[in-house]
């Protein structure tokens, strides 16, 4: 059996739905890792990049030194592990400019409401080629 693990992330230049993919019995080996890594003083409960690269979260009361050890960990055990990376990304000006070129605000009446908003939203674009390759694979 395979599992995958998926983040987004976005600013306003770019949308991205990124994650690892790997058996079962990889990810439990990898999160047993992963654990013992995060155990490590100074203990996180979980990582969050934006949080390590901004102090916040739980890094708030780190040094720079410490968060780049820890990440420095963590970073070892995907190598270790090798999980296939799968990602997508959408240029956030391109995309609103193919929607403000598009007939859809027109046709937005004649549609129920939430398929309006899932077709105008980054997030669902970047979902359905990550379904289709995970699927395909």
């Amino acid at each position: 059996m395979l599992r995958a693990y998926f983040d987004d992330a976005w600013d306003d230049e770019v949308f991205v739905i990124s994650g690892f993919l790997a058996t079962a019995e990889e990810w439990a080996q990898f999160s047993d890792d992963w654990k013992r890594a995060l155990d490590t003083p100074p203990r996180a409960d979980l990582f969050v990049m934006n949080d390590a690269v901004n102090m916040q979260g739980e890094f708030r009361f780190s040094r720079e030194s410490d968060r780049d050890e820890k990440i420095s960990m963590l970073e070892k055990i995907i190598f270790k592990y090798k999980p296939q990376e799968v990602f997508t990304m959408i240029p956030l000006h391109e995309f609103r400019k193919l929607f403000a070129s598009s007939e859809l605000p027109a046709m937005a009446s004649r549609l129920k409401r939430r398929y309006v908003k899932m077709m105008v939203d980054p997030y669902y674009h970047a979902l359905c080629p990550i379904v289709s390759g995970l699927s395909s694979y």
